[in-house]
């Protein structure tokens, strides 16, 4: 099971908790930005939730500072958007620093969370 990070935007909201609820037996903790609806926090214990800052509040650079940290084993940023621009780009330089799989669209987060969730490698990368 995987430690993932959420950052959303609003208007994905509804497509990233559908996702999760399909996923959620691949997924043992979630560090999620705020949003209005908060509707991932339902289908886990709250001891497995760790909630950020909104986008609106730097929740980006808040989930860059988790990834630094080790805290998330990936993060799942779907569907940025322009205004996210600052964001985006130091969560994609720390996520390559730090090794950590980074997802902007559905289908790439499931085939991420397909490998990192159930443990199975068709490549075993050597540092």
């Amino acid at each position: 099971m995987a430690s993932i990070g959420f950052v959303i935007h609003p208007k994905a909201e509804d497509d990233v908790f559908q996702f999760v609820k399909i996923n959620s037996r691949l997924i043992s903790r979630i560090v999620v930005t705020k949003t209005d609806k908060n509707k991932l926090e339902a289908l886990f214990d709250k001891k497995d939730v760790q909630q950020l800052p909104s986008l609106q509040e730097k929740g980006d650079a808040a989930m860059a500072a988790k990834v630094s940290k080790g805290d998330v084993q990936a993060v799942f940023f779907i569907h940025p958007h322009p205004e996210n621009a600052n964001g985006v780009l130091e969560l994609i330089a720390t996520c390559a620093k730090r090794k950590v799989y980074l997802a902007f669209t559905i289908d790439t987060a499931d085939c991420i969370l397909g490998r990192i969730g159930t443990g199975t490698f068709i490549y075993a990368h050597k540092d």
